[in-house]
């Protein structure tokens, strides 16, 4: 969950959807060279390069769940200390407004 107005909650969204993209490239790129038949050695980069690319956005990932995971806590709080005002007892109004009207 995005906190509105948090960059770093916005930081970490554009990290982990850039090594997404990355690693939907990559994983492309293996396709496309299976297709190919493209020498041992290029699959054995490409397939290096899906694992590093699926390590970044784990970790990506891991530390936008913990951002959420802190910042939740904080937005609760927040609610928390938010102090509903209370609501006049019965007839309050109207004793207030009486009063106002006979002066």
């Amino acid at each position: 969950m995005r906190v509105p107005g948090c960059g770093e909650c916005q930081r970490l969204w554009e990290e982990y959807t850039d090594t997404t993209f990355a690693l939907v490239k990559l994983d492309t790129q293996v396709k496309m060279a299976t297709l190919r038949y493209e020498s041992l050695e290029v699959m054995a980069l490409l397939k290096e390069g899906v694992e590093a690319a699926t390590h970044r956005r784990n970790a990506a990932l891991a530390r936008l769940k913990q951002h959420e995971a802190t910042d939740q806590t904080r937005s609760s709080s927040r609610v928390l200390e938010f102090k509903i005002p209370q609501r006049p007892a019965a007839g309050t109004l109207t004793k207030t407004w009486n009063q106002n009207l006979h002066r």
